[in-house]
């Protein structure tokens, strides 16, 4: 649909049964979206996107686990959504990212009224990083999860997050993944403060992991991968396309919300509240948020790399502090830095690639033998 579309984080809680090695959420951060909360927050919501001129609205169900909202708590605030989104007027789907250790038919049968028979899940093919609070490992009921969702034709999309002991072959993820779900994203973890460095991949060890693999995707669609963020750097180089998180102009086009009505931006470390579905308009909104995304008054963000006034994203909805980039001003870590730019042009650049049909023939050149 030709417009512009409103994308909401809602967060209806940020609890979660796991602690995945990597992970920067404070678990505790807020407490759950009550009934009330969904009430004001979907009239609200309707209001700010006729105020934005909006002509469409998705929101990503995120957390926490957003499953541990429980079942009756989740279908009730779904249920509400017919009574503030007339479709004519607004339309909407829903998007929920979940680690899906809680899925079961009644989850299913959700996903199949609400989600368009949709869900995104985490996994990493033998990993150990994505644990339960006592250690152990969640990754085969998460395997078992995916298969169970499939086989009652729900479609499923995974992120992988890659650290470097949760590595298998490229062809070991290629072939697991194969026909087991409809899409996959790769992401490289970055270490939260306090971990390990030498147990997270550095960015050549991430850029060749990603080449092997594309060696092994390049004549097949399915699933459909997206190599993040090797792939949008590589893509915003070549056709000078942005990565927009938060852009300095329209700063509002995403917003999250969370427990207590609370509004925050769209970034996961750092948030910066703008209000509230209870006491603020629409337009203090905006207001509140122009003022956080313009890179003058940005406090924390890179000025030396200049993200915000050349619309890159900064990699703040990743949420990991300490960025690649070296400058003492910047308060992320990201795959959109300077430093991961200059690698992947260089890389084109030795390559003689200039466009995507040259990278695609690249990459076809480079396939090994089976």
């Amino acid at each position: 649909m030709p417009g512009k579309k409103l994308t909401v984080l809602l967060s209806p809680t940020h609890r979660c049964n796991l602690r995945c090695e990597y992970c920067y959420v404070d678990h505790s951060a807020s407490k759950d979206m009550s009934p009330s909360d969904f009430r004001a927050f979907y009239k609200w919501i309707f209001e700010y996107g006729q105020f934005i001129g909006a002509n469409r609205l998705e929101l990503s169900w995120f957390g926490g686990e957003p499953l541990l909202l429980g079942q009756r708590a989740l279908e009730e605030a779904l249920s509400m959504q017919i009574d503030y989104f007339d479709s004519s007027k607004m339309p909407f789907v829903n998007r929920m990212q979940s680690n899906l250790v809680l899925v079961d038919e009644r989850t299913c049968e959700l996903l199949l009224r609400w989600f368009d028979g949709t869900i995104g899940g985490s996994f990493e093919p033998c990993g150990i990083a994505r644990r339960y609070p006592n250690g152990d490992p969640a990754t085969s009921i998460i395997e078992r999860k995916i298969d169970y969702l499939r086989n009652q034709g729900i479609r499923v999309g995974i992120v992988s997050t890659l650290m470097r002991a949760d590595l298998v072959s490229p062809a070991v993820f290629y072939q697991w993944f194969h026909n087991r779900v409809d899409a996959v994203r790769v992401n490289r973890a970055h270490p939260p403060p306090g971990a390990d460095s030498n147990r997270y991949l550095d960015l050549p060890e991430y850029t060749e992991y990603v080449l092997e693999l594309l060696n092994l995707y390049v004549n097949d669609p399915h699933p459909e991968c997206d190599f993040t963020n090797f792939t949008s750097v590589m893509r915003t180089i070549l056709l000078g396309q942005t990565l927009e998180c938060v852009s300095a102009t329209e700063p509002e086009w995403k917003i999250a919300v969370s427990g207590g009505g609370i509004l925050t931006s769209c970034c996961r470390k750092n948030e910066v509240v703008l209000g509230n579905v209870y006491d603020d308009s629409p337009a203090d909104v905006v207001a509140s948020y122009r003022s956080f995304a313009h890179p003058v008054s940005l406090v924390g963000k890179c000025r030396k790399c200049n993200f915000r006034s050349s619309n890159l994203c900064s990699g703040a909805c990743l949420g990991e502090p300490n960025c690649d980039c070296k400058s003492s001003e910047c308060g992320y870590r990201t795959e959109y830095t300077i430093e991961t730019l200059a690698f992947v042009r260089d890389f084109l650049q030795s390559n003689g690639i200039k466009t995507l049909n040259q990278a695609e023939k690249f990459w076809h050149n480079r396939r090994r033998p089976k």
